[in-house]
């Protein structure tokens, strides 16, 4: 299991940046497009709801306006027969559903009558007049509306397609003589939720490009002052006066204290090449490739080579005619220290005596890096 997680570890991390303004970049986006995406499908998700919620009371308001508007009119014409009186209803009842309907549109509104069990008006009627005397399905809600003298909301195909049925049942003196109501296309729903996504979304869009926009901007401004930071501290590596120019923010503050921590080394490196110039006493350094690295002033004198002769060449050049044995590259290869080791040194011109003392040089990890032979 470990070994196959650290595969697809692997197999992953080619998709994370490696530099820093990238990652930040990456982060950015994650943080501002997740919350932005699960925003906006909330709120598209409730609108939907809400736009739902709105229709049904808008529809369940236009069958309380029609069932106010009717009063008594369904007992009127009792006396005709079936087909006649279904006619002199709709002539009562056209106008009424004409004058409610036409107040909003794309709305289907009428009556049924139970009694005759018939559609008596269907407005717009220029749409729906046909309609007028057509019974209903023995499955269709309104049938439920009337027995149950509840109202409902359907949607799904009637007589009118593909529809938000509003319906409410008309009771008068404990009785239900028929219902009404009030419908809308689902295609005029759908296409104004439809126009409600667009909306949202191109304001996440929006949104989110403006967002990005910043991200890149900010990133880059501080991608700008990590190189500088990146840069200078490698001029430092190399020059001890490199100063980093002054940074807002946080930045500022590490660079006020890289130059700070410049200027102390600056500070030691000068007291220790004050000391080691001013000693009486030779000072010869060497790295641990056996290069010349250090010679000082009393070296000079006493050995009668120049700086610019040894300084990064290797020390065993300068005895390569002669048979001598360097105490300081004999405590660099095998770490065998001497201390006032007394030894006939071969000089420029001339065979000198010296006193010597050798020491290998570590780093702070405790890591060979060179030797010291300290000689008079």
């Amino acid at each position: 299991m470990s070994t196959r997680f650290s595969g697809l570890r692997k197999g992953l991390s080619w998709m994370y940046p490696r530099r820093l303004r990238n990652q930040l970049i990456m982060i950015a986006v994650f943080m501002v497009t997740i919350p932005t995406l699960t925003i906006g499908y909330v709120v598209e998700t409730e609108g939907r709801a809400a736009l739902l919620q709105e229709k049904e009371k808008k529809l369940s308001a236009i069958t309380h306006l029609l069932d106010e508007a009717l009063g008594d009119r369904f007992t009127h014409f009792a006396t005709l027969p079936h087909a006649e009186r279904i006619q002199a209803l709709n002539q009562e009842l056209a106008p009424i559903t004409e004058r409610i309907t036409r107040a909003f549109n794309g709305v289907g509104a009428g009556y049924y009558h139970r009694a005759l069990d018939a559609i008596i008006t269907y407005a717009p009627s220029a749409q729906f007049q046909s309609n007028v005397g057509v019974t209903i399905n023995a499955d269709h809600p309104g049938r439920e509306v009337m027995s149950s003298n509840q109202p409902k909301v359907y949607s799904g195909k009637q007589v009118r397609g593909n529809i938000m049925n509003s319906m409410q049942p008309i009771a008068r003196d404990g009785n239900v003589i028929g219902y009404i109501w009030a419908n809308e296309l689902s295609e005029d729903i759908s296409q104004q939720a439809r126009r409600m996504d667009i909306n949202i979304v191109s304001v996440l869009v929006l949104g989110l490009l403006v967002s990005l926009c910043l991200i890149i901007l900010l990133s880059r401004r501080f991608s700008t002052s990590i190189d500088v930071i990146a840069h200078g501290l490698e001029d430092l590596a190399q020059n001890l006066n490199t100063r980093l120019p002054p940074l807002s923010g946080d930045l500022g503050k590490i660079s006020h204290s890289v130059n700070a921590l410049a200027q102390a080394l600056r500070e030691t490196k000068t007291l220790n090449d004050l000391i080691i110039e001013s000693a009486a006493d030779g000072v010869i350094a060497v790295d641990k490739h056996g290069n010349v690295t250090t010679i000082n002033p009393a070296a000079q004198e006493i050995t009668g080579y120049r700086q610019d002769e040894l300084l990064g060449q290797p020390y065993a050049k300068i005895f390569s005619n002669t048979h001598f044995d360097s105490p300081v590259l004999d405590t660099l290869q095998k770490g065998t220290e001497h201390v006032a080791l007394e030894v006939s040194f071969p000089a420029r011109d001339r065979t000198i005596e010296l006193s010597v003392t050798t020491s290998q040089i570590h780093n702070a990890h405790n890591q060979l890096v060179g030797a010291l032979v300290i000689f008079s």
